[in-house]
């Protein structure tokens, strides 16, 4: 085989140049950098959204709980409204159970307030509490109106 030397030329000037066969190794590593670069400005953006979206969701998860709350509440104050006309009822029950003393027919008592008063559990627990005599705090008549 006899080689003229054009071709030749012409596949190594091509592999070292490009030759029409597409880009230089240099520019293809340029390029390769300006991608990752941009890649790279992309993945932070995103991961600033990200932490934004995921504080935004914690704002929202808490605010839901607050709003269900506030929900439950508004609820147990119209239940209440539907026992105001039996006042009388009410008033000889917190009579009762102010003066009782502290003990089962205390504790007996609290079920009817929470009836009648629509008390969240955190109320009724603290009610109960003070039946069983085991809150020192609220012993008296007047630990029972000014206790929080």
């Amino acid at each position: 085989m006899v080689m003229d030397g054009t071709d030749g030329d012409h596949s190594i000037h091509g592999s070292l140049f490009g030759g029409g066969r597409g880009p230089s190794p240099t520019v293809e590593l340029q390029q390769t950098k300006e991608q990752l670069t941009k890649q790279e400005s992309r993945v932070r953006h995103l991961t600033a959204v990200l932490a934004e979206a995921e504080q935004d969701l914690a704002k929202l998860t808490q605010l839901n709980e607050l709003l269900k709350e506030e929900v439950r509440r508004q609820q147990r104050s119209i239940e209440r409204e539907a026992h105001v006309h039996n006042s009388e009822y009410l008033k000889n029950v917190i009579f009762k159970f102010i003066t009782l003393n502290n003990g089962d027919e205390r504790s007996r008592l609290v079920p009817v307030l929470n009836t009648i008063l629509k008390l969240s559990p955190d109320e009724t627990q603290k009610l109960q509490n003070v039946a069983k005599g085991s809150d020192t705090a609220s012993r008296g008549w007047t630990g029972l109106l000014w206790n929080s």
